[in-house]
């Protein structure tokens, strides 16, 4: 992954794997127990992916812990990721005053003038 995970990704990956081991599962077991499938697992476990919030509440069966906390990171995790991913993505131009389409701006790189004076 290109850009860094928020930390409340990171810190709810650590408690699934926390989790995972308490279950002493291998990803393979927690495929045939669960609804996700062992690649999915590999990267809800290393932070690479966010789990569904049912694939969470799953692991905590299997771990025989209540789901309260791991449910509350997960929560603090999506508000963290949705942040992230709707803040918009500016582009650096080449050149200023230009536009995207490649033709100039003016000197300051506001528009220039759209219409002639008629007759000119």
């Amino acid at each position: 992954m290109s850009e860094r995970w928020p930390p409340e990704c990171v810190v709810l990956a650590a408690e699934l794997r926390s989790l995972r081991e308490r279950t002493g599962l291998s990803l393979a077991a927690l495929a045939d127990r669960t609804t996700a499938g062992k690649s999915s697992w590999h990267r809800y476990l290393t932070g690479t992916q966010l789990p569904p919030r049912d694939v969470v509440v799953e692991l905590c069966v299997l771990a025989g812990e209540p789901p309260g906390r791991a449910l509350a990171l997960w929560e603090l995790a999506e508000t963290a990721r949705s942040r992230r991913d709707a803040r918009p993505r500016v582009e650096p131009t080449d050149t200023p005053g230009k536009r995207p389409d490649g033709s100039g701006g003016s000197e300051d790189g506001g528009n220039p003038d759209p219409d002639p004076p008629v007759g000119a």
